[in-house]
């Protein structure tokens, strides 16, 4: 029964149906506050895509890794972030991941562009920022004659590297994902991992968690519901009786089911009517993630499957998560550390619900008396299996079989309601053991209220763990600083949060105030004696030194550092690396030993002490240790360059490893070198990639440090050349982020006073890292020295907007950026968010927009810019007339942007109609306001964002005399809550209040009222810490920030006009209105509201 075949593995070209992916934004997107998946999604430095295609779809040749054996085909691209195309089951003909044929990016990754199917490996968030673009990889042939296809990258904010090796064995139908997450920087990243593995649903389908999950939760814990029997609100959506939802047919909305912590290792999904399904096994106790995302039913899902599929119909995901089990949830990855774990993937068949599972057999129990099933899968070939169920205590069934993998069979056994216990055995060896539980249906956690700003804070001690907490899951309204530094403020010894704050300036590039930072902190660490039980301070007060050139300092401090277990590997490693630049090879390998003795894989010093070995003339050594630094991570390129520069490999072959982005990874790799002095390396490296890629495949960056390495080695006319070459590369591929960029530019500048180009892009980094005036000054420059080149202009609009003060002075800026570049939809996107929130009128806008816009524009937000522009001239048929002239295909979480466009336009026709007494037009109106275009492919993720229309449907009614009608209105707009994501905020209260009102029940709708009001004149009166907040019904990647406390009080004042509004306080109403649109001119519904008073 055994298979003695080896496994297939071998790239093979397929031919994919595909719809390309638009051009890439050109100019850097400062997203600050943009949020992706609940955390921060500003995309710098990497450019972004902001439109879809679907009018060219064509076949296009891919790169696909084949693994196969005779049980299950797994098929890799490459070429998509090292996605899993396919897994099927070739003994019950199934895909137990979700089979796409074709290629249909939608809007829903980090960076734009995301497909559905098969699998995508998430990390170092959710999801994945490299998810569409290229990774590296490599076959490795085992000699058990099972194969290993290996996916590696370098994510592109942080640089941590991130390789999973798909695993096949020739005699089992599972897979397993074998990953190392390394973090090769010397600052502490945090990182989840999470699989999302697609699946083919239907009403059909359900989702099995382990008999221990009695609950589940929303993202950031934020909801919680009983599991699987539910009810109540969950999300956004309210189960009003008792509702299995483990039937992906129960849950109609949008959501996500995380589960609760289960003692368990697998959970997975069944399909009733392919009876088959899909499992997952991992260690629980690395690996807690298990969850399901669906798009429910309804308008909104069939949107995201027009968007995301031809004809594959419908998925949902599975998600197991390592080292996280929520979204966002994340874990430290200390400098230089490695995490290593495994996750498994196999197909079921004929099982159903499962009861318990383990990596090699998945059983199914189906108490019924004495009618009970106990059916059974197995993953491996069974030749000798024995299955054994006790009822309570007394045997039930003992019973050989055999069995090869993917297949089934089922057993009749009388079960009790005693506790049963199922045993498989293959001869001797336990497959699996599992004993009946008592589930706990009581304890569930309560739902997470938010982050406390830092003045709610009382200690020092809670906004310290509150920033880190930030820092930690990178969270994109607050940084982490404003909690560190108002725990100084209450605490000014506060050593933790001295310490966090050297770390976070040192991280932005400000070396003296981390220094000063980190000099406080010693002093209080060091009060009475100098030996610290933690290291951190001395260890970032060797970084400090490091980037400051000042390297006698920077050895000290590290080896001082190296005292502490703590951060003594990190330490060793940078002291091995200055001890390079000296040449005294000896101190360095002693170094670098030290650092792997303390952690084996470390990433760093392996490369250290390779080079220290070969320059102390032990050539075997430095290559055997660069050997054993692949066996261990098969695509370390840094390793692989050092062998081809001892002549151990082949350029062509280095060269051609390098699939994913070649000028970042050499960046990369002569961070490392040029950390250890070797400028002449580092020459190699460029002028090598330059030979074998070509220079189309090289960087401004990547030529500015070749340059800077050159003119170091004193090689000058080589260093004016390739800075040449570097200035004729304005558009960049990714921007520049490494803190030894900042040097490089700096010298650049210095270099060349007429070098445009270097100064755009260290404005780049330095506004990056918030050194907004110093940016700007240089941008400045850049427009003097290239006065015709567009994105410095632009560059100045933001930072005048966004941080200096300025906002009036923008508008110039971007009309000169449009007349230099004319047609671009992002300008002209960003020229029409600023021309409304500094108050230029509607009509005024939408002429712009016309005057400007290419006849053959594409793109969604410009359509949408355009429509506002008419809806806040109050031209609402115009608007109207732009949503339906334009087929939309909005980015995920954008959908009711562009839906509420179009519902305000009928909504605000129908309230002027209903103000005149038009109530048969206003109620066509409101209702209109509710039936959605195709064209939009849009909804709403929360109904209760449609109760303004149906409360002013129901007005309309009863003004109507349609009393029955009005009513059921009411009653079913009643039930809405004002839960989950994408709710309406507090104008839902209002209406509330409103409903009571209309359905008679005024003494409630004054207390709705009363509290309301009392509640945001309370909070108009206290004005919150300094934080960050972004303006809604904005296009993907807003790069102009408005001051929050504005944004706040303009809201509130908005708030408390709805409420003497209410009141019959007309006057008062006018003046808060007046007042909120003051402080933000962009609120058509406040401008509507005052016009009809």
């Amino acid at each position: 029964m055994k298979s003695a075949h080896p496994v297939i593995a071998q790239a093979e070209t397929w031919t994919i149906p595909t719809y390309p992916v638009p051009a890439v934004e050109e100019m850097p997107m400062f997203a600050e506050l943009r949020g992706h998946q609940g955390t921060s999604g500003n995309p710098y430095p990497s450019r972004v895509v902001q439109k879809v295609d679907r009018e060219h779809r064509a076949n296009r040749n891919y790169t696909v890794v084949r693994l196969e054996n005779d049980y299950i085909r797994v098929c890799i691209l490459p070429e998509l972030g090292g996605r899993i195309f396919e897994a099927y089951d070739k003994i019950n003909d199934y895909h137990f991941l979700y089979r796409q044929h074709v290629i249909k990016p939608a809007l829903i990754g980090a960076f734009g562009s995301w497909i559905s199917g098969g699998m995508e490996f998430n990390w170092p968030f959710h999801h994945r920022p490299s998810t569409f673009m290229p990774v590296d990889y490599e076959i490795e042939r085992c000699s058990d004659g099972s194969a290993i296809c290996w996916l590696s990258e370098c994510d592109p904010a942080d640089r941590t590297r991130g390789t999973v090796g798909i695993v096949l064995t020739p005699d089992a139908s599972y897979f397993e994902t074998r990953m190392r997450v390394s973090n090769r920087t010397p600052f502490a990243h945090s990182f989840l991992w999470w699989e999302n593995a697609a699946v083919r649903v239907h009403e059909k389908y359900r989702l099995i968690f382990p008999p221990d999950v009695t609950w589940a939760h929303h993202h950031y814990d934020r909801s919680h519901i009983t599991f699987p029997i539910a009810e109540g609100q969950y999300g956004a959506e309210r189960f009003d009786k008792p509702t299995d939802i483990s039937w992906h047919g129960n849950t109609r909305t949008a959501s996500s089911y995380f589960a609760a912590p289960s003692a368990f290792d697998f959970f997975g999904g069944y399909d009733y009517e392919k009876e088959c399904g899909t499992m997952h096994i991992a260690d629980h106790h690395v690996s807690p993630g298990k969850k399901m995302f669906t798009w429910g039913y309804g308008a909104n899902a069939d949107n995201w499957e027009a968007s995301l599929t031809d004809s594959d119909g419908p998925y949902a995901e599975l998600m197991a998560g390592s080292y996280t089990d929520d979204q966002p949830d994340f874990t430290w990855l200390m400098p230089y550390e490695t995490k290593c774990f495994s996750q498994f993937w196999y197909p079921l068949r004929g099982v159903r619900y499962v009861t318990a599972a383990t990596l090699y057999c998945a059983v199914a129990v189906e108490r019924n008396g004495a009618g009970s099933l106990v059916r059974l899968n197995v993953t491996r070939a069974v030749e000798n299996g024995t299955i054994r169920v006790y009822d309570g205590e007394t045997p039930a069934l003992e019973a050989s079989f055999a069995l090869s993998p993917c297949a089934w069979i089922s057993y009749s056994v009388p079960l009790s309601d005693k506790k049963y216990t199922v045993e498989i055995l293959d001869g001797k060896e336990t497959l699996l053991h599992y004993r009946e539980i008592t589930p706990d249906f009581i304890h569930i956690p309560r739902d997470n209220p938010g982050i406390p700003t830092p003045d709610k804070l009382k200690t020092a001690q809670d906004n310290y763990l509150t920033g880190l907490h930030i820092d930690q899951y990178r969270d994109p309204m607050w940084k982490p600083d404003a909690y560190y530094r108002h725990a100084l403020t209450l605490d000014p010894e506060h050593l933790p949060s001295l310490i966090a704050m050297g770390e976070y300036t040192l991280r932005n590039g400000e070396y003296d105030a981390a220094l000063s930072y980190l000099d406080r902190a010693r002093a209080i660490s060091d009060r009475y004696n100098q030996n610290p039980m933690d290291g951190s301070v001395n260890y970032l007060t060797g970084l400090v030194y490091l980037y400051k050139e000042e390297y006698h300092k920077a050895y000290a401090a590290f080896r001082k550092a190296a005292w502490s277990r703590n951060v003594a590997a990190q330490s060793y490693a940078h002291a091995a690396a200055i001890a390079g630049r000296s040449g005294r090879w000896s101190d360095m390998y002693r170094d670098a030993q030290s650092a792997l003795d303390v952690e084996a894989r470390h990433p760093y010093a392996g490369i250290l002490a390779a080079v220290a070995a070969y320059r102390l003339d032990r050539a075997n050594d430095a290559v055997d240790r660069l050997h054993a630094i692949l066996r261990d991570c098969p695509l370390h390129h840094t390793a692989h360059f050092l062998l081809t520069l001892y002549g151990k490999e082949s350029e062509t072959d280095f060269c051609a490893r390098l699939h994913s982005d070649p000028a970042e990874t050499a960046l990369d790799i002569a961070e490392e070198l040029l950390e250890a002095g070797m400028l002449d390396e580092t020459t190699v490296l460029f002028r090598m990639l330059e030979a074998g890629l070509g220079a189309e495949k090289l960087s401004a960056m990547a030529y500015y440090t070749l340059a800077d390495s050159c003119e170091r080695l004193g090689h000058h006319t080589e260093a004016t050349a390739y800075r040449g070459k570097a200035r004729s590369m304005p558009i960049v591929r990714v921007f520049p982020h490494r803190l030894y960029e900042i040097d490089v530019l700096c010298r650049a500048c210095e270099a060349d006073t007429q070098d445009g180009v270097a100064r755009y892009l260290l404005g780049c980094i330095l506004y990056g890292k918030g050194h907004h005036q110093k940016a700007a000054e240089l941008w400045e420059e850049a427009t003097q020295v290239m006065p015709e080149f567009y994105i410095p202009y632009r560059n100045l609009a933001m930072a005048y907007y966004s941080h200096l003060d300025r906002k009036k002075d923008a508008l110039p800026y971007l009309e000169k950026a449009v007349s230099l570049h004319p047609g671009d939809d992002q300008l002209l996107n960003e020229i029409s968010f600023v021309m409304a929130s500094i108050g230029v009128p509607g009509e005024q806008r939408a002429a712009y927009i016309l005057a400007h816009m290419p006849a053959d524009s594409i793109s969604d937000d410009l359509h949408l810019e355009l429509a506002k522009a008419y809806n806040a001239a109050g031209a609402y048929d115009r608007a109207i007339e732009v949503m339906l002239s334009h087929e939309f295909t909005p980015g995920e979480g954008g959908e009711f942007v562009i839906t509420e466009t179009y519902m305000f336009a009928q909504f605000a026709k129908g309230r002027r109609m209903l103000a005149a007494g038009e109530l048969e037009a206003a109620l066509a109106s409101f209702r209109a306001a509710l039936q959605i275009p195709e064209n939009l492919h849009a909804g709403f993720w929360n109904e209760s964002v449609t109760v303004p229309y149906r409360y002013f449907e129901a007005e309309a009614l009863a003004r109507l005399g349609r009393k029955e009608e009005a009513d059921g209105v009411i009653a079913a707009i009643s039930k809405r809550n004002n839960s989950g994501m994408w709710n309406m905020g507090g104008e839902f209260t209002y209406y509330s209040a409103m409903l009571s009102r209309l359905a008679g029940r005024e003494m409630e709708a004054q207390s709705i009222l009363r509290g309301a009001i009392s509640g945001w004149e309370d909070a108009l009166s206290h004005p919150v810490y300094p934080h960050n907040d972004v303006k809604g019904g904005r296009f993907f990647y807003l790069c102009f920030v408005d001051d929050a406390n504005v944004l706040r009080e303009a809201n509130l004042t908005y708030m408390l006009g709805y409420g003497m509004l209410a009141l019959g306080e007309k006057d008062t109403a006018r003046d808060y209105f007046r007042r909120s649109l003051r402080l933000n001119p962009d609120n058509v519904k406040c401008a509507l509201e005052l016009d009809l008073l």
